[in-house]
């Protein structure tokens, strides 16, 4: 075997291995750099082979994710109380979520087998946690709702089927990013919303510096897997849900479109007749530009409220 085949089997052996991944504190923006005398030997001796790699998100913060054997989402747990467990049936997903070992809710999702967007869910409250709507009511709650998306495969509104007035709407940046969340409920504000969330994306500040001649260009982080409705506190359904006129928001199952391609860097709440409150985000990121810890802040006290740490499992696509 000559020298060139040995180097390059060399680098491939030295790439090809998976595990999970831990959570380091690494730079929010800028990934780990090798060190030069590693760079020089990519450069001198070896043909470095690129095999190109899966994340899998098996932990955020205090939630477990497990999967099946096709990669199908299988649990969530988050602590001893709550776990929300995902079956599935032809164009049909069921999820159901246990707290202190009693069925809380169940969401049962149908999926368009074309595009893979949810089309229709049935939501059914057994009134295990308080909500607004459920306080004084005897028996179960079933719920449905419908969902709409435009011509790029994003969410824009999800409506309760036989209630129209119970609705949240979505709106989306320029750059494909949703920025604005408005709530309309049927009992409050006829006609305008009760309240909206306004979303904040995270700039990158190093890449802008190196363009200083492109004028008004706002270049943003990747998010390199995005969750839905991740401005959400977790866990969900919370120890007291405020589901006001919209579904409990399922934060895993890819089944409402096109996400938001950039990192959150706020969230801002505005209730009608109630105030504004709202959170910023920062994050470190691997060598990869992922995710490896998220903090949450108030944004109108330097208070740290929430930090919750990324792991993945990495596997390498095309090898055996």
């Amino acid at each position: 075997m000559n020298t060139i085949v040995q180097k390059t089997i060399l680098a491939l052996g030295l790439a090809v291995s998976s595990g999970l991944i831990s959570c380091q504190k690494d730079s929010a923006i800028t990934p780990d750099q090798p060190h030069s005398s590693a760079k020089q030997a990519a450069t001198d001796d070896l043909i470095v082979v690129n095999v190109a790699k899966k994340y899998t998100l098996t932990k955020q913060g205090k939630a477990v994710l497990t999967y099946y054997p096709d990669g199908r989402l299988q649990k969530v747990t988050q602590g001893a109380e709550f776990h929300r467990d995902y079956t599935y049936n032809g164009n049909t997903i069921q999820a159901i979520s246990y707290r202190n070992g009693k069925m809380a809710f169940k969401d049962t999702y149908q999926i368009d087998p074309n595009t893979g967007r949810v089309t229709e869910s049935v939501q059914v409250d057994y009134l295990v946690l308080p909500t607004p709507f459920n306080i004084d009511v005897s028996g179960n709650r079933t719920r449905t709702w419908v969902y709409a998306y435009n011509a790029k495969g994003q969410l824009t509104s999800c409506g309760e089927k036989y209630k129209s007035q119970n609705r949240t709407e979505y709106g989306y940046n320029a750059q494909g990013n949703l920025n604005l969340v408005s709530t309309y409920w049927e009992n409050l504000n006829q006609g305008k919303p009760w309240y909206t969330i306004s979303l904040g994306y995270l700039e990158n500040k190093g890449r802008q510096s190196q363009n200083p001649g492109q004028i008004n260009v706002i270049e943003y982080v990747a998010d390199k897997y995005p969750t839905n409705f991740n401005w959400i506190l977790l866990p969900t359904p919370y120890d007291s849900i405020d589901y006001y006129a919209q579904a409990i928001p399922e934060r895993y199952l890819k089944i409402y479109g096109k996400m938001s391609p950039n990192l959150l860097a706020s969230a801002n709440w505005h209730v009608d007749g109630m105030g504004y409150h709202g959170s910023n985000f920062t994050y470190s990121l691997n060598a990869d530009g992922y995710v490896t810890e998220r903090k949450r802040f108030d944004d109108q006290y330097p208070q740290l409220l929430e930090t919750e740490t990324y792991d993945y499992n990495v596997s390498y696509l095309g090898v055996q």
